[in-house]
């Protein structure tokens, strides 16, 4: 019974799929263990807050029907 070998374009194929595969475990392991160590608490907080004043702010003007935006003691500090 012969043994059947693959055509080198299959050999081409499973290195490149077994390469894809160790690249996307390396950075996943990698992504995964950065996250799981990195502290990132106060940037988003922040920027939702000034967003949210400004916000306000806007909304009060619009039904007030102020001609004028005051700024917010939130904001101007």
């Amino acid at each position: 019974m012969k043994r059947k070998t693959w055509p080198s374009s299959h050999a081409s194929i499973r290195r490149h799929i077994f390469a894809g595969v160790v690249i996307v475990a390396f950075l996943a392991i990698g992504v995964g263990g950065w996250a799981s160590t990195a502290e990132i608490s106060g940037a988003l907080i922040a920027q939702g807050s000034i967003e949210l004043y400004a916000r306000k702010a806007r909304l009060a003007a619009e039904r007030d029907g102020a001609e004028t935006l005051e700024t917010p003691k939130e904001l101007a500090a």
